[in-house]
């Protein structure tokens, strides 16, 4: 299980910020990646995007069954906004649970699957890897440190702030809300902050 939090600023203003026309060419150019994983032969574990053509925060974790969430609504531009991401405990596949996957915006429950193709959005069988991390941009190759380019690096146009990881825990909602309302105080290793997955009311 793993979590991860933090404050966002889409710059919708920005000249960088591709116009809908060039979107609707190239969908590519729509994607902006707050964070992507890697393995060390280049594929993508996991990633956190904007999909500028739909306007939703996105959600993929590589699997048997790739997982792939969004947020309900549209995601907030030209303000700051907190977003949330948590994933459970275990593999996801003896009985399947919808809620392996979870996203918070501001504080509150916000997503819902993204369905593709043939594909659920349901993960399963999370890829256990050595992952490299790669701060609004995509990594390529195992490399974060890349040559990028407007149609495969996927840019990050905005800001971004206070990012935590919390490995090995799966975050309840109390503890995000309170992220949100101004940081949480708490012993990183007080195990009563979190509930393992088995137990956990959602």
């Amino acid at each position: 299980p793993w979590s991860m939090a933090t404050w966002l600023y889409i710059d919708a203003n920005s000249p960088n910020m591709p116009p809908s026309g060039d979107v609707s060419s190239i969908p590519s150019l729509g994607r902006h990646n707050v964070f992507a994983i890697t393995t060390d032969a280049g594929k993508e574990a996991s990633s956190l995007y904007y999909n500028q053509s739909d306007g939703k925060m996105v959600w993929h974790l590589t699997g048997s069954e790739p997982g792939l969430i969004e947020c309900a609504g549209a995601a907030p531009l030209n303000r700051w906004f907190h977003i949330a991401l948590v994933r459970k405990q275990g593999l996801n596949n003896s009985t399947i649970d919808e809620k392996f996957l979870r996203m918070y915006i501001n504080g509150v429950e916000d997503w819902q699957l993204r369905i593709t193709g043939s594909g659920t959005g349901i993960l399963q069988v999370p890829l256990q890897v050595n992952s490299q991390l790669s701060l609004g941009a995509s990594g390529d190759g195992g490399t974060p440190l890349r040559t990028f380019n407007a149609t495969s690096s996927y840019p990050w146009i905005g800001s971004m702030s206070e990012m935590v990881w919390y490995v090995h825990r799966s975050l309840t909602t109390t503890p995000i809300q309170s992220l949100y309302n101004g940081g949480y105080t708490f012993d990183l290793f007080d195990s009563s902050m979190v509930k393992q997955a088995s137990t956990e009311t959602v």
